[in-house]
């Protein structure tokens, strides 16, 4: 569990000061942080900063290879196109961007669920 949760910490996504995103969104972004750790141990990730790679670089390279390995290049085809279709429409005929984000969210948790 992240230690986030277990301090009680809250999370949610802010966009011009308002808030976008919680609650669902919140639970899939915990859930990749999650992901990630179990790839990179503390001493693990401290060696890689040492090395002068990017933080953000290193836990989002252990998420990919994670992710990349839940599911197949075609159904990841499937979740590209969707996400794609979704954000071309969400200018065109005015969609609300939280119920957007929050779809974006649920397609990816999806594709990685068995």
């Amino acid at each position: 569990k992240p230690v986030a949760m277990e301090q009680g910490l809250t999370f949610a996504i802010r966009e011009g000061g308002r808030t976008i995103g919680s609650g669902v969104v919140a639970e899939a972004l915990t859930d990749c942080g999650s992901i990630a750790w179990q790839y990179y141990t503390p001493k693990r990730f401290a060696a890689a900063v040492k090395q002068g790679k990017d933080p953000l670089d290193v836990g989002e390279e252990a998420l990919m290879k994670r992710l990349g390995q839940a599911a197949s290049l075609d159904r990841w085809f499937e979740v590209w196109e969707k996400i794609n279709r979704l954000l071309v429409k969400t200018d065109l005929i005015n969609l609300s961007r939280k119920q957007v984000l929050l779809n974006v969210f649920l397609t990816l948790q999806n594709a990685v669920r068995p």
